[in-house]
């Protein structure tokens, strides 16, 4: 889509976004949720933060690596929104948006989302992932994001029905991609 008006959006990689987006602090939408299941372990689903999204994780085929007790796991709910804040440049995803209820690694971050598009806030970070473009934020040998830093971000924020126009599109052509790889996938499988 076209805009008559743009502004420069002060986010180097990003560049210029249409003139009427604002541009609000990460803060404004992210509440961090730190609970950690403790002796309910049994009631949790294994979550995993992968390239593919948050999956859950199959601890009965022995695959993988596993703690010795997962009583400082954070929980995860439906809806919440988890980054990985440290080993930024060897993490192949930095960013989850969850689907499922479950629990993860204490290391990781977790956030409920409000005031926004859950599917744009996603979307917006996955971008910013895939640009790398959090990496002037990390300091240390580990790589760290500190907390404060992270949710002083300034994120452009679309009027709510571009929002939803935004993740219309991205979802239709997800979908047509994802369409494709299953197309390839079988004809690999017709041709053996």
């Amino acid at each position: 889509m076209k805009y008559s008006v743009y502004k420069d959006s002060g986010i180097e990689w990003l560049g210029q976004i249409p003139a009427h987006w604002g541009m609000l602090r990460n803060k404004v939408f992210i509440t961090e949720h730190d609970d950690i299941v403790g002796e309910d372990v049994d009631k949790y689903v294994l979550l995993s933060l992968t390239k593919q999204g948050v999956i859950a994780r199959d601890m009965e085929s022995g695959k993988g690596k596993f703690p010795k007790e997962f009583n400082t796991y954070k929980i995860v709910n439906e809806g919440d929104i988890i980054f990985c804040l440290f080993d930024v440049d060897e993490t192949p995803r930095t960013v989850g948006l969850s689907t499922l209820d479950g629990m993860i690694t204490g290391a990781y971050n977790i956030y409920s989302i409000s005031g926004i598009n859950i599917q744009y806030y996603y979307y917006y970070f996955l971008a910013v992932d895939d640009a790398k473009a959090l990496r002037p934020l990390y300091s240390g040998l580990r790589k760290v994001i500190k907390v404060d830093r992270f949710t002083a971000l300034r994120i452009p924020v679309p009027p709510q029905d571009e929002q939803w126009q935004i993740v219309a599109y991205l979802n239709y052509k997800s979908n047509k991609i994802n369409e494709r790889i299953c197309e390839r996938e079988s004809y690999k499988l017709y041709l053996n």
